[in-house]
């Protein structure tokens, strides 16, 4: 009887390391992985957060317009400068020259109240096609290096299998160049994925990628610094009272690669984005 209840026990417990490791995976978790890579069986598949981005983020924008009413009265006159100075780099100064960092910053100062918003207006193409040498563009051949690996591991026929990366990518590349560096700065990028081969006579490869850039706009308090001629932290103080509010960057591309098994970018594989 006691070896009886042990074998249960030890089956109960099984049961529950199953159902916990289940709980753990991702909500898209459906098919196999490969590295930052998994099958899945949609295109509307997205690649989540970093969770230490996320938390940034929540704290972000949990702090938009808190600041109590006695705050504001006090920070009106610095308030109003910082404000028609931001206004002034896109209209006569620094920004007035580059499209997309002044419409980003007309974008924050211009966001109504309680309401966030996202921002699409980013060519990520026209970012690419700034150089081949830029940060971007190095950062864009380094991922799909990967992902070309991991299609090569994951596609299982003739037929297109989708793959999407699981959690979106982040490191230390920025966008380069004052008007993506102004209006971007550091961003997480993502991929999802549809590829095919033919094993005729060799193993050939062909993949349609849908290629995403996400960044979140906003102000650190206590980076330190300036923006220009004016100090982070009163752009933040925008923020914080409710007179601009951070938001989210969102563009995407696609592109297309095609390979023989073994290629990538640099070898022999070609890369076209559109």
């Amino acid at each position: 009887m006691t070896h009886m209840k042990g074998n249960i026990m030890k089956k109960m417990i099984s049961f529950v390391c199953v159902v916990a490791l289940m709980l753990s995976i991702t909500p898209f978790a459906i098919g196999a992985t490969y590295g930052n890579y998994q099958t899945t069986s949609s295109t509307g598949i997205k690649a989540s957060i970093p969770s230490f981005s996320q938390s940034e983020i929540t704290a972000a924008e949990n702090e938009y317009n808190t600041a109590g009413l006695a705050y504001k009265v006090l920070a009106i006159s610095r308030l109003n400068t910082t404000w028609l100075t931001a206004y002034g780099f896109c209209s006569t100064g620094a920004l007035s020259s580059l499209p997309d960092a002044k419409s980003c910053m007309l974008y924050f100062l211009n966001q109504t109240r309680n309401t966030s918003g996202t921002y699409t207006g980013i060519s990520l193409k026209a970012m690419m096609d700034v150089g081949a040498s830029t940060n971007q563009m190095v950062r864009l051949k380094n991922e799909m290096n990967a992902a070309m690996i991991a299609m090569e591991y994951l596609t299982t026929g003739s037929s297109p299998q989708i793959i999407c990366e699981i959690v979106q990518n982040t490191n230390n590349n920025s966008a380069e160049g004052n008007n993506y560096g102004y209006s971007i700065g550091k961003y997480r990028s993502w991929s999802n994925m549809q590829c095919t081969y033919y094993n005729s006579p060799n193993y050939i490869y062909w993949g349609y990628v849908s290629y995403h850039l996400e960044d979140y706009y906003n102000w650190d308090p206590n980076a330190g610094g300036y923006f220009l001629s004016l100090l982070t932290d009163l752009l933040w103080e925008l923020h914080y009272t409710g007179e601009a509010r951070n938001f989210f960057i969102d563009s995407s591309m696609t592109a297309t690669l095609s390979w023989s098994l073994g290629q990538r970018i640099g070898s022999g594989a070609t890369l076209t984005y559109y």
